[in-house]
C-alpha cells in the first residue's frame, strides 16, 4: 500500500511540474509568486512553482501607428571649402577657370569645352605658334585629311582665323608620308616625313564660349 502511494505521489510531481513548461519562442519569460509578489525572470522551458504564475513578454512587439512629423532639424553647416579661381577678360567675359602661366602665355580651362586654351599677352588671342600645331597628313605632299598630333588632345589651337580641338575619340595609327608644322611669322611649312602606325587624332572646329580675342588685362575672382 505504502508502495502504491509512493508510485502514485512521484507521477503527480512529474505531471504537475511538466504541466508548467509553457513559453514560446521570441519572448521574455517569468515567474509571479502568487503570494509574496516576486517575480523571476528565467530561462526558456523552466518549470513552473506551484506558488507562481506564469508570465511572458514578446521581444519584438507589432508595429505601432505612425507618429506625427517632428520640427524640422537646424541648418546644416557650410563648408568652407576652397574656391575655384574664375578669369575675366577686362570686358567681363568669364573666360573659364584654373589660370596657369607657361612660357609667358596663359592658360585657362574652359569647361564647356573640356579643355585648355592658351592667350597671348599682346593680343588676347591664340598665337599660331603656342601651341606649335602639328598636323600629319597621309598624302606626301601635305594634301587631303589633316590630322592633329596627339599631344594637342587637351588644347583649343587656332589654324586660319577658325579654332579646334581633338575629337574625342582614340588615337588612330596612320601611315604619315608628310607634316605641316608653323612657322614664327604665322606660316606653315610642309616636310615630306615617312612613318608607319603614328598615332593621330582627327579635329573639328569649335565655338568658343566668348568673344575672340578677349580685352586685356585680364583679371581673376
Amino acid at each position: 500500500m505504502k508502495k502504491s502511494i509512493i508510485i502514485l505521489g512521484t507521477i503527480f510531481a512529474i505531471l504537475l511540474v511538466s504541466g508548467f513548461h509553457c513559453f514560446a519562442l521570441d519572448t521574455i519569460n517569468g515567474y509571479y509568486q502568487k503570494k509574496e509578489g516576486q517575480l523571476r525572470i528565467v530561462p526558456k522551458d523552466t518549470a513552473c512553482r506551484p506558488s507562481e504564475t506564469p508570465l511572458s513578454w514578446n521581444i519584438v512587439g507589432p508595429q505601432g501607428p505612425a507618429g506625427p512629423a517632428g520640427p524640422p532639424g537646424p541648418q546644416a553647416p557650410q563648408v568652407n571649402a576652397q574656391k575655384i579661381p574664375l578669369v575675366y577678360d577686362a570686358n567681363e567675359q568669364l573666360l573659364g577657370i584654373l589660370p596657369s602661366n607657361s612660357d609667358g602665355f596663359l592658360s585657362v580651362f574652359i569647361p564647356a569645352l573640356s579643355r585648355f586654351i592658351f592667350l597671348s599677352p599682346d593680343d588676347g588671342d591664340v598665337h599660331s605658334f603656342y601651341p606649335s600645331v602639328y598636323l600629319y597628313f597621309e598624302d606626301n605632299k601635305c594634301l587631303g585629311k589633316p590630322y592633329l598630333d596627339t599631344s594637342m588632345r587637351y588644347l583649343v589651337f587656332k589654324l586660319g582665323s577658325n579654332y579646334y580641338k581633338a575629337d574625342d575619340v582614340a588615337a588612330q595609327p596612320k601611315t604619315i608620308n608628310s607634316l605641316s608644322y608653323p612657322m614664327w611669322d604665322g606660316g606653315r611649312q610642309c616636310q615630306t616625313r615617312s612613318s608607319t602606325d603614328t598615332p593621330v587624332l582627327p579635329f573639328t572646329q569649335v565655338e568658343l564660349p566668348f568673344t575672340m580675342p578677349v580685352a586685356l588685362p585680364l583679371h581673376f575672382e
